[in-house]
């Protein structure tokens, strides 16, 4: 499962089936691959595609087409809050095998009005802690991983700049 808080579904759609696919350069005008890769599914058609790798995409790009109408890969655009969020993954975990869940991203997860009340959550800091707890303790009930992504601060662009003061509060 993969559930998006930020990107448009058909966006994460064809970067997943961009990367299925792993073929660079799929377009004739310099656009991105995903750009191609959308038209396709929205038209059936490859024009925007090169010639020499129509081909070569159309196989790869009907497996993605099929992992995703199987249901083998579920993508959503989401805006629930996190005791939502878990509510649904525990119900759909009774339904079909989840081998794992993937939350894009961790900072746009909130969680209800009245649950931060309950728990007496005032700082931002202190609500993506509980947030993280949630999905850990889910994690663990379920016994799947819970994957979220984070978006660290942008002003360190070498991993290796990394240190504890930019990585604290970062967008």
């Amino acid at each position: 499962l993969f559930f998006t808080y930020e990107e448009e579904l058909s966006d994460v759609l064809s970067q997943f089936a961009n990367i299925f696919a792993d073929i660079p350069g799929l377009s004739q005008f310099k656009t991105p691959n995903t750009e191609v890769i959308l038209d396709y599914f929205k038209t059936g058609d490859l024009s925007k595609c090169t010639k020499d790798k129509r081909t070569e995409v159309t196989p790869k790009l009907g497996g993605f087409r099929t992992l995703y109408e199987s249901g083998r890969l579920r993508v959503y655009y989401s805006d629930l809050c996190t005791e939502d969020l878990c509510s649904l993954i525990e119900y759909l975990s009774t339904k079909i095998k989840i081998k794992a869940v993937f939350v894009d991203y961790v900072q746009l997860l909130y969680m209800s009005p009245e649950r931060k009340r309950e728990r007496k959550i005032g700082e931002r800091r202190e609500e993506l802690k509980e947030i993280c707890n949630e999905l850990r303790t889910l994690a663990i009930n379920l016994s799947i991983p819970v994957v979220s992504s984070a978006q660290l601060n942008r002003e360190t662009p070498n991993p290796t700049d990394m240190s504890e003061d930019n990585i604290a509060d970062s967008a």
